[in-house]
């Protein structure tokens, strides 16, 4: 299999996407569905990397373990591991639905990789913007200092 070759632009809000001349114009579509160099909620503005991160190390366990599942989805969206591919399909549609696009798991690996870099060549702190760590609620009934409820 040959393999693709994608390349990345700048969009006019300034987030790096994937761009591609083949005809995978639904899986683009995904890839900056979603994952993309937007910032999550409640990190400071600008290009990073938290979306790839966490879409790669969804998808480099799966190189490791054969048969852990493997999903990342967007806002309409999804990627699945699927035997070995890697499917690209809208929410909307059905589980069995023919419209989808498939790549092999170790290129999309290369690409998220590849799309990281080029986010990094643009901005250095990319990967430094990370939201603010969640506060840790407890549940259930009150408890005393001692742990025992009151």
């Amino acid at each position: 299999m040959t393999r693709l070759r994608f390349a990345f632009k700048t969009s006019p809000n300034g987030d790096v996407e994937v761009a591609q001349a083949e005809d995978l114009s639904l899986f683009i579509g995904v890839l900056n569905d979603c994952i993309g160099s937007r910032t999550p909620r409640g990190a400071p503005s600008g290009l990073s990397t938290y979306w790839l991160d966490a879409a790669l190390d969804e998808f480099r366990r799966a190189l490791s373990e054969p048969h852990r599942p493997a999903t990342f989805s967007g806002n309409m969206s999804y990627l699945e591991l699927v035997d070995g591919l890697v499917e690209a399909r809208y929410d909307y549609d059905p589980p069995d639905s023919d419209i989808v696009e498939r790549l092999p798991l170790q290129e999309l690996v290369d690409l998220l990789d590849a799309w990281r870099a080029e986010v990094i060549r643009l901005d250095p702190t990319a990967p430094t913007r990370r939201p603010s760590p969640r506060v840790a609620v407890a549940l259930g009934p009150p408890t005393n200092e001692s742990g025992a409820r009151e």
